[in-house]
């Protein structure tokens, strides 16, 4: 590993990446797309015909190598439909990373299926279909005959059918009505946005990811994401006739990446031998996916592993880190491969760089035990955030050092705890109370009218605790998280919200119905000072019955075994 610091000396400055952008204002003499099936250029308009207007025509058009999609891109092309009769089926843009590459077809269905469905259709694919005909028969289900619907089956083969879709509309414009249409896709990752002639406002807006997914409409269940482990794919079109006829042209098309990877962050951990660099380096069991990112909240368990590879060989290491997100740093191009920012033993006086387990022997102090394997880091509270780090490292294979994938790490606010239930919403000291929510902290805390509870279980959805001594009456019950952000219902709160009658005879015997909330068995009611008999008692209602009293207005007083009290009025005539 010394010869890994000593040879460095030599420092090239690497920029970040930039996107891939290619443009077609007409098809003709076009080079790199790969038509197959039916597609073909028309020698006299130059447009790229993905079906010329006949039955049983199926085609596609792709790049003949892979662009970058899965980090953004904003794609705009305009298309013609001629038709006869009622038209075709349609036709699709289409983001797709099939084992058959620029050659990619749907088996079966030719002719159907808008050209990328089948038995089965093409793999590892992402259609935003225009669909022209409407098949309202089972298994498709086709919504309308004019239709924009986004379907992905993920890595595997992917089908026509709206059960496969993630988002659809039915736009207010007839898209095989013979006139010019211009369609853009723009992809921020977790959302897809599709523009039909207006390229201001959306026409459909689908919450999907490429490396996490979405929803399916009809179920409500995951989608799937695709594989694409570099973030890139074939993008391109198709289109089919199937028992009927009409032409799907397009007339030119742009598509610019709005991002690219920056190269540091895969590492080149056995590049040699697979297809794409392993991702040795995880928190909590993730590298990150395409944007090597992983999120964590203050007070949270992080896991942070190193996986030797092969799997199972003992081999050095080190792992260091540095404050900011791997975009922001400034690149290190070594013989020995890329790092996002240059570590720590390199630049010792950098404040930003630090090391967390140096297993090589530099003789270093790190946060993390110098053993191989994983390790569990609660982050403290008192961290400034949000804060991002970003983590990468090295190993000795064979004597070569090897460059780590790196990940980003994001720490954010967490969210506020929320309180579902209190159960039960009273009690006396030294009860159970069982508080059920949202995102509790495990170590957060909770106070009975400031009055700290003992808590025996909790977890990020239910805290089980005891009622202290001194709790006054009422009592607002809060959970507090590290951060400061808290939740809060009220506990032995009883309330009156209606007296039944609000008037009776002087003489008594009135039969007097108290309706409200937080009424425990065991309460006793005055009315004007004198004891009612309590005929039943719910948590919502007590049934009682008035004592004799002077003529005019009384306070009703309800009493909790607690102590707590809640008041209405009862008027003697």
């Amino acid at each position: 590993m010394k010869l890994f610091a000593t040879v460095i000396v030599c420092v090239l400055f690497a920029g970040v990446s930039e996107g891939q952008s290619f443009g077609y204002a007409s098809f003709a003499g076009a080079t790199g797309l790969s038509l197959n099936g039916a597609a073909q250029v028309d020698p006299v308009t130059g447009n790229l015909l993905v079906t010329p207007n006949a039955t049983a025509q199926s085609g596609r058009a792709w790049t003949t190598t892979p662009v970058y999609v899965g980090f953004g891109f904003d794609t705009v092309f305009q298309f013609q439909v001629t038709r006869t009769g009622t038209g075709a089926d349609g036709m699709a843009f289409i983001v797709q990373n099939s084992v058959s590459g620029n050659a990619a077809a749907p088996i079966g269905g030719t002719g159907s299926d808008n050209g990328y469905g089948g038995t089965p259709g093409i793999a590892n694919a992402l259609a935003i279909e225009l669909d022209m005909y409407q098949m309202s028969s089972a298994p498709y289900n086709d919504t309308s005959g004019n239709e924009i619907s986004v379907h992905t089956m993920g890595a595997a083969a992917i089908n026509a059918w709206e059960s496969s879709s993630v988002g659809r509309v039915t736009p207010p414009i007839p898209m095989n009505d013979q006139s010019v249409h211009t369609l853009r896709v723009n992809y921020v990752p977790g959302t897809l946005s599709i523009y039909l002639d207006n390229m201001v406002v959306p026409v459909l807006v689908a919450a999907y990811d490429f490396g996490t997914g979405g929803t399916y409409v009809n179920s409500g269940t995951p989608a799937p994401g695709l594989s694409l482990p570099n973030g890139t794919a074939y993008v391109g079109f198709s289109a089919a006739t199937g028992g009927l006829s009409q032409s799907h042209e397009v007339l030119n098309w742009t598509f610019a990446s709005t991002n690219a990877p920056v190269t540091c962050q895969t590492g080149n951990v056995g590049a040699g031998s697979l297809i794409s660099p392993e991702q040795v380096l995880k928190v909590n069991g993730s590298s990150g996916g395409l944007q090597h990112s992983v999120n964590a909240t203050v007070n949270s368990s992080l896991v942070v592993s190193f996986d030797a590879f092969p799997l199972g060989a003992v081999q050095p290491f080190i792992i260091w880190g540095m404050i900011g997100p791997s975009a922001a740093l400034i690149p290190l191009t070594t013989p020995y491969g890329d790092l996002c920012f240059i570590p720590q033993f390199l630049d010792p006086f950098n404040p930003f760089s630090f090391t967390l387990t140096d297993c090589i022997g530099l003789g270093i102090s790190g946060f993390l035990p110098s053993v191989p394997g994983s390790w569990s880091v609660t982050l403290p509270s008192g961290i400034s955030i949000p804060l991002t780090l970003t983590l990468q490292g090295a190993l000795i294979d064979m004597g070569m050092p090897l460059i780590m994938n790196a990940v980003t790490l994001n720490i954010i606010p967490a969210p506020a705890p929320t309180i579902s239930t209190v159960a039960p919403p009273y009690a006396s000291v030294g009860a159970t109370v069982t508080i059920t929510g949202t995102n509790f902290s495990n170590v957060a805390s909770v106070t009975f009218g400031g009055v700290p509870g003992a808590i025996t279980t909790q977890s990020a959805t239910q805290i089980v605790t005891t009622v202290p001594v001194g709790v006054p009456c009422p009592a607002p019950l809060v959970v507090t998280n590290p951060d400061g952000q808290f939740a809060t219902r009220n506990f032995n709160a009883p309330a009156i919200n209606t007296v039944t009658p609000g008037s009776g005879a002087a003489a008594g015997g009135t039969t007097l119905f108290l309706l409200g909330s937080g009424f425990p068995a065991g309460c006793s009611v005055t009315i004007g000072g004198t004891p009612a008999v309590v005929i039943s008692n719910t948590p919502i209602q007590i049934v009682c019955t008035t004592p004799p009293h002077a003529s005019g207005p009384n306070a009703v007083v309800i009493t909790t075994p607690q102590g707590c009290t809640a008041s209405g009025t009862f008027t003697y005539l």
